[in-house]
């Protein structure tokens, strides 16, 4: 494999593999690194780290993987992190904010996932945050509205969620919030109108009972919900619609 040291994009489909060798940080020049449907991987390297030039590490479907080791905190220049369908990983690095030059988290289908580390407010320029299908996760930390420049955040489908920090309005740059069926959550912060950029808010099949009323200062602002679902905070004639840019039936 040592003949290969030039390589920088690596994709890996083995389903008997248990464990990827350290040697696999010999490519020092590899920018993109799938691990995909390796079911019976229950490992990474500790030594993950070695890999300085990785850009983007996906890790999909790999259904036996039981943590995610330190060492990937010290990828300087990771930009893009995935987690799909790892069901057995039950919690991530302390230390993942230390990934400052993350663009994009995606945490998708954990479902023994219990929580975000609070470090995770240190990735600045972190600007697209998606959390689905984590049915364990019960609380986001803090820390959350540190993240300035978020743009995306999506949490579908977290069952568990009952609540949403209140500094999330200090996202001056998010544009998206997907909290559909979240069936737990219980309120939205009541200061959501000093969201300044947000465009569009999935509520559909969310347990929340009502709006907050400094809402009606986001003028552009989508809501999407199933006609059940508005009518129910209130959304019953044409002018309650028309305050907003536009509320979608779907």
């Amino acid at each position: 494999m040592w003949r290969l040291e030039c390589l920088e994009k690596l994709s890996l489909c083995m389903k008997e593999i248990k464990h990827l060798p350290d040697s696999i940080c010999i490519f020092k020049h590899l920018k993109y690194l799938e691990v995909g449907s390796c079911l019976r991987l229950e490992q990474l390297p500790e030594n993950i780290c070695r890999l300085e030039c990785l850009e983007e590490l996906h890790l999909k479907g790999c259904t036996s993987l039981l943590d995610i080791p330190n060492g990937i905190c010290k990828l300087k220049c990771l930009k893009r992190l995935e987690l799909s369908s790892c069901h057995k990983v039950e919690k991530l690095p302390k230390e993942l904010g230390c990934l400052e030059c993350l663009v994009e988290l995606h945490l998708v289908d954990c479902v023994s996932l219990r929580d975000i580390p609070n470090s995770i407010g240190r990735m600045k320029c972190l600007k697209r945050l998606h959390i689905s299908s984590c049915h364990q996760i019960e609380k986001l930390p803090e820390e959350l509205g540190c993240l300035e420049r978020l743009e995306w955040l999506d949490l579908t489908d977290c069952k568990s969620l009952q609540d949403i920090p209140n500094n999330i309005c200090r996202m001056k740059c998010l544009k998206s919030l997907n909290i559909s069926s979240c069936k737990q959550l219980g309120k939205l912060p009541e200061e959501l109108g000093r969201l300044e950029c947000l465009r569009e808010l999935n509520i559909d099949d969310a347990g929340i009972s009502h709006l907050p009323h400094t809402i009606f200062r986001l003028k552009g602002l989508s809501i999407v919900g199933s006609r059940r679902c508005l009518e129910s905070y209130g959304f019953r004639t044409l002018t309650d619609f028309t305050r907003f840019k536009a509320c979608y039936y779907v």
